[in-house]
């Protein structure tokens, strides 16, 4: 008996180091950059344009093997007077490189909106997955702080994230 508790002991850690070796290869190696975004941040945005105005507040969680998680804890939008509210959280893909930061959805989950928005498309297409890509530009990247922007809007969107 004790002899087949040992060799079961013995498979077991093996079956478990293999796993773990496993793990670690399908891990992805990060850039000391990305090390520095992994972890947990507190996000806000104020985006204002001429006919559109959104500004919002959650927290993103990076992982090592380079998925994340949102949780949008407010989002208020005005267009054309319309205003409402939404909460949501996505969970995606991300890597940065340089000065750039890119993330993709993968799945969006609508927690809450007000009715009012279902009018206005942007509302509807910004809570489904489109698998589309974003790049921002890396402002600052510290490990207390991390700024992205998105110059490709007018005027440029501005997401400033403090670590918690």
């Amino acid at each position: 008996m004790k002899h087949r508790l040992i060799t079961v002991g013995i498979i077991c850690l093996s079956v478990v180091s293999m796993g773990m070796n496993a793990h670690a290869k399908s891990m992805p190696t990060l850039s000391a950059q990305e090390k520095l975004i992994v972890g947990t941040w507190f996000c806000q945005s104020d985006y204002k344009a001429s006919e559109f105005h959104f500004n919002w507040y959650g927290w993103i969680e990076y992982f090592a093997d380079k998925t994340y998680t949102t949780h949008q804890v407010g989002r208020e939008a005005y267009y054309g007077g319309i205003t409402g509210v939404v909460r949501y959280s996505d969970t995606g893909t991300w890597s940065a490189d340089r000065d750039r930061y890119t993330y993709m959805a993968t799945e969006v989950t609508k927690l809450d909106y007000s009715p009012i928005l279902s009018i206005i498309p942007y509302w509807l297409e910004s809570t489904e997955s489109t698998g589309e890509r974003y790049t921002m530009r890396i402002e600052k990247l510290d490990n207390d702080a991390f700024i992205s922007v998105d110059d490709e809007t007018a005027p440029p969107h501005r997401v400033v994230c403090q670590r918690i």
